[in-house]
């Protein structure tokens, strides 16, 4: 049985609290290895693949099937699962961006369109653990999307970026550097990675 455990800090959107394992000494998010970073979209996703804290692999995912709907949300999933499994052995965590809706921003129907693209990422990664969302707010703060990218991007060891499969559309780039953004959020809250 599962107990909830909530916390102010936590990195979740609202309604979602993190969970305690009965008889594990810390939270469930203690020794995880292999994360997987996600800037969900409908055409194509960012994908950032953390081994050990370490980035393995970063790239632009491309959706084969095009249009809206759950049938796209499980294609995008898919195509995103299919790829990793050359990547990483095994998924640990899935780390993802949820955006939020702002009063006269428009309709807000595209965000159930990249919430379900979340959850069928998740269903195709079959994680060990409950996955990890995070609002823009949360995980870069008021910094504006350039500016954080070239920060996240410094960070980043000559290996690492070597790592990064930018897509040839430039307009896809930011949801790669977006990724890995995502990705080192987690790392540096949960005290795995301090740079």
């Amino acid at each position: 049985m599962r107990q909830r455990e909530s916390s102010p800090n936590a990195p979740v959107n609202a309604g979602v609290v993190r969970l305690r394992v009965p008889g594990e000494t810390d939270t469930i998010f203690r020794n995880i290895t292999k994360v997987v970073a996600l800037d969900p979209g409908l055409r194509g996703s960012g994908v950032a693949a953390f081994d050990t804290a370490v980035l393995t692999w970063a790239g632009w995912v491309a959706n084969p099937r095009h249009g809206i709907g759950s049938a796209a949300w499980r294609a995008m999933g898919r195509e995103i699962a299919d790829v990793l499994k050359s990547k990483l052995k095994s998924v640990d965590l899935l780390v993802t961006e949820v955006m939020q809706h702002y009063p006269g921003s428009g309709s807000a129907k595209w965000l159930l369109e990249l919430s379900g693209v979340v959850g069928a990422t998740s269903a195709s990664l079959d994680t060990r653990r409950p996955d990890v969302n995070y609002l823009p707010n949360q995980w870069k703060g008021s910094t504006p999307k350039g500016i954080q990218n070239a920060r996240d991007l410094a960070k980043l060891s000559t290996a690492e970026k070597a790592c990064i499969k930018l897509p040839r559309n430039s307009k896809e780039h930011d949801d790669v550097y977006d990724a890995i953004g995502i990705g080192l959020a987690y790392l540096r809250k949960m005290g795995i990675r301090n740079d």
